[in-house]
């Protein structure tokens, strides 16, 4: 299975990451952030080991053409875009229904 992870920084995200990362049922994860060496900092801080089959995008979570690269090939993309879950479901809702629809991924929204 491949995967797509937006805003994976957060807390929510982020565990989901590390579980994908653990996951032999996981092949690719596709991984959206605004600043990579945060996340590889917060990986570094709880010993998560980065492994072949993450690939890093950076990237900013509101430019449409960057999220359909990332989500493109994915099976599931896990979103935890905003810090306050009506803001993501907002935006992801208004933003890509169409293009979610289209391709049929699942699409799992992460708050904490």
């Amino acid at each position: 299975m491949d995967l797509a992870i937006l805003g994976a920084t957060g807390g929510c995200a982020l565990s989901c990451l590390h579980q994908a990362l653990e996951s032999a049922q996981v092949d690719k994860i596709a991984v959206l952030v605004r600043t990579p060496s945060k996340l590889t900092a917060l990986l570094e801080k709880r010993n998560i080991r980065h492994t072949t089959k993450m690939h890093i995008v950076q990237g900013d979570a509101k430019d449409v053409e960057v999220v359909k690269k990332v989500i493109q090939t994915a099976d599931v993309v896990v979103s935890g875009v905003g810090t306050f879950p009506f803001s993501s479901i907002q935006f992801i809702s208004q933003t890509f229904p169409k293009h979610i629809q289209r391709s049929q991924h699942a699409l799992f929204l992460c708050f904490f």
